[in-house]
């Protein structure tokens, strides 16, 4: 039988407006505290996936502190939110 127990996921992908963003378009501090405790115990890798520009995107990955790519721009751009790499860009 399956739990949520014994469910290791490696990977989780948050979306950000209307879905993590509440209506002051800030992550909820329970949010927040949940997505550190993931990150600082190498639980799984978080990934910010949004139609927002990367500028906005690397903002909020440095301020929950993440380091794996991010996806911007509906899928347009995948970027290093660290290293300000772009891994994709649509032309």
């Amino acid at each position: 039988m399956i739990t949520l127990s014994n469910i290791k996921p490696k990977l989780i992908v948050l979306d950000l407006d209307g879905t993590a963003l509440n209506s002051n378009n800030v992550i909820p501090d329970n949010l927040q505290d949940i997505l550190k405790i993931l990150k600082n115990n190498k639980i799984c890798r978080i990934v910010l996936a949004s139609g927002r520009s990367i500028s906005s995107m690397k903002i909020i990955a440095g301020h929950l502190g993440l380091e794996a790519p991010a996806i911007t721009l509906n899928g347009g751009a995948i970027i290093d939110p660290v290293s300000d790499e772009i891994y994709y860009e649509k032309k």
